[in-house]
């Protein structure tokens, strides 16, 4: 058994889509919920995103508890800090391990539903002659 199946989460976590690595979902909503505050056992108001999926590749979609990295990463991608504009929008959420807290936690972070070209690419001395890539731009 593993540990987010012994103590399942209302929330997505980092866990639920650790094994597949990234998940592409569609952004219904942001409403504010009150949840307890795992520093201090206070409950607050927090940004909860809700998707119009329920289920993808296997992984239960779940709400996600926007933290300000995230919210951050939202604006950049949507152009609109006004979380009511990001409905409908595609984005992909995948996770990496991150300082919080005073440990290295695995974490969700959100990104354009589509990776950059990019990534992942060799340095342009390693690609081959005739790849596209080394084109140059006219």
């Amino acid at each position: 058994m593993r540990k987010k199946d012994a103590f399942p989460s209302k929330y997505l976590a980092a866990a639920d889509i650790e094994d597949a690595g990234e998940i592409t979902l569609t952004i219904k909503g942001v409403d504010w919920e009150e949840i307890k505050n795992i520093q201090t056992g206070k409950p607050e108001q927090r940004p909860v995103m809700t998707f119009k999926e329920r289920e993808v590749g296997g992984i239960e979609v779940k709400p996600l508890i926007v933290n300000v990295t995230n919210w951050n990463a939202m604006e950049k991608l949507c152009g609109s800090d006004e979380s009511d504009d990001w409905n409908g929008k595609r984005v992909t959420f995948y996770t990496t391990e991150v300082e919080a807290f005073g440990e290295t936690k695995l974490a969700i972070r959100v990104r354009n539903k589509t990776k950059p070209q990019t990534a992942n690419r060799p340095p342009a001395k390693e690609r081959q002659a005739g790849d596209d890539d080394d084109k140059e731009s006219e």
